[in-house]
């Protein structure tokens, strides 16, 4: 039997959301950053923080989209990341499931770790057949410690960059307001 992952709607329709008042915060930034009066700091660094937060959001969701399809062998592919990891389902190592706390509802993440010491998570909210795909791999593996926070470096990584993007914005900007 095969299983693949089914994507929750709401990634997709936050995502959409993301890019279109995204799009739209850059055409306001930029209408206010190149009017000819001075602004203040306080402006550059609200500006400045939602910017960031708008950028790492976006990246930490592009960087972790994932589909995962499990018969004999279990197949994870980052389309985004141009990445794909194929495994017997033998060659998951272990396995640990968290609760984790959450603004509006709690919810599970499944971390398992195979044989090339690759830790991978899924979330309850991430995909509608969660619970499949958990069965599956609980099935196949057996139970150990795994740490949920494996991920930090990257999304640290991320936020570094976001931050790097925003002030480079704002460089930008304010050079394009020299210029003209």
């Amino acid at each position: 039997m095969k299983t693949n992952s089914k994507p929750h709607i709401w990634p997709i329709l936050s995502g959409f959301i993301l890019v279109l008042s995204g799009a739209f915060f850059w055409y306001f930034l930029f209408n206010i950053l190149l009017a000819d009066k001075s602004h203040p700091l306080g402006l550059f660094l609200f500006l400045g923080l939602l910017t960031t937060i708008g950028i790492w959001t976006l990246s930490l969701g592009i960087f972790f989209f994932k589909r995962i399809s499990i018969n004999d062998k279990i197949t994870i592919i980052y389309p985004f990341r141009l990445k794909k990891y194929t495994y017997n389902v033998s060659e998951i190592e272990m396995y640990q499931t968290h609760y984790n706390f959450g603004i509006y509802k709690n919810y599970e993440s499944m971390h398992f770790r195979t044989f090339d010491k690759k830790i991978f998570m899924i979330m309850q909210y991430e995909f509608w057949n969660y619970k499949e795909i958990k069965k599956h791999i609980e099935n196949n593996s057996v139970e150990g410690e795994i740490s949920k926070y494996h991920n930090l470096k990257p999304v640290l990584l991320l936020l570094i960059i976001s931050i790097g993007l925003t002030i480079g914005t704002i460089g930008i900007i304010e050079l394009i307001k020299i210029i003209i």
